[in-house]
C-alpha cells in the first residue's frame, strides 16, 4: 500500500493518502503528527490580503492597500500604503508587484553575474507556480522564479537567485552545487528556510 504524508501549505494541512484509506486511519495519522502540524500552522504568517483595506507583504515590508475606483490602472506608494488605481483591484496590483520583482531580479542577476560568475545574461521570467521557487532552464538560458517571492526579503530572493544560477554550473543538488552556493552566499540555509511551507 502507498504510504500516506500531509504536508503544511498556506497554513492548511494537505493530507496525501491511498485513495481507499479509512478516514480513521487518516484521523489516527494527523492526531500522531498533532504537533508537528500545529506549530507549522502557528508558524505561517499570510503574506496578502488582496483586498480595500488588506494588506501585502513587498521585499519583506507590510503595506496597507486601498482601492481608488478609476480608469488609469496605477500603483501609487504613499509611505506604508499603497494605492490602487483601478477598476480591476487585483490585476493592477498583481501586475504592479510583477514589474517590481521583475526589476529586482534583474539588477540583482546582473550584480552577481558581475561579482560571482562568469556567465551571460540569462533571460529572466517572473511566472506563478505551484510547489517551486525557480527553475533553470540550461539549454534555453532562462532561469524562471516564482511571483510569490516578491513579498519575501530581498536576502530570501538572492538565496533563491544564487541557488538556480549555480545551476548552469551544476545541474543536480548534489554536494558540489551547494558547494557552489555557499562559496558564494554562507548563510544560505538561514535565507532559504524562511520560504517552508509559503508554497
Amino acid at each position: 500500500m502507498r504510504s500516506m504524508s500531509a504536508t503544511v501549505r498556506g497554513g492548511v494541512i494537505e493530507v496525501h493518502a491511498p485513495y481507499h484509506v479509512e478516514t480513521s486511519v487518516v484521523e489516527a495519522f494527523l492526531k500522531k503528527h498533532e504537533e508537528k502540524f500545529v506549530k507549522a500552522i502557528e508558524a505561517f504568517k499570510p503574506l496578502y490580503d488582496f483586498q480595500d483595506g488588506g494588506f501585502v507583504y513587498v521585499f519583506g515590508k507590510r503595506y496597507a492597500l486601498k482601492h481608488v475606483v478609476d480608469q488609469r490602472a496605477i500603483v501609487e506608494e504613499h509611505g506604508n500604503c499603497l494605492d490602487i488605481h483601478s477598476y480591476d483591484f487585483e490585476k493592477t496590483l498583481s501586475q504592479y508587484l510583477a514589474r517590481k520583482l521583475y526589476g529586482y531580479l534583474q539588477t540583482r542577476i546582473s550584480y552577481y553575474l558581475q561579482h560571482d560568475f562568469t556567465l551571460s545574461m540569462p533571460r529572466i521570467i517572473v511566472k506563478p507556480y505551484r510547489s517551486r521557487w525557480g527553475s533553470c532552464y540550461y539549454e534555453r538560458q532562462e532561469v524562471a522564479f516564482n511571483c510569490m517571492l516578491v513579498h519575501f526579503d530581498t536576502r530570501v530572493i538572492d538565496s533563491v537567485i544564487i541557488h538556480e544560477l549555480c545551476h548552469f554550473l551544476v545541474s543536480n543538488h548534489s554536494k558540489t552545487f551547494y558547494q557552489e552556493v555557499y562559496k558564494r552566499m554562507p548563510d544560505y540555509d538561514y535565507w532559504h528556510e524562511q520560504l517552508r511551507g509559503a508554497l
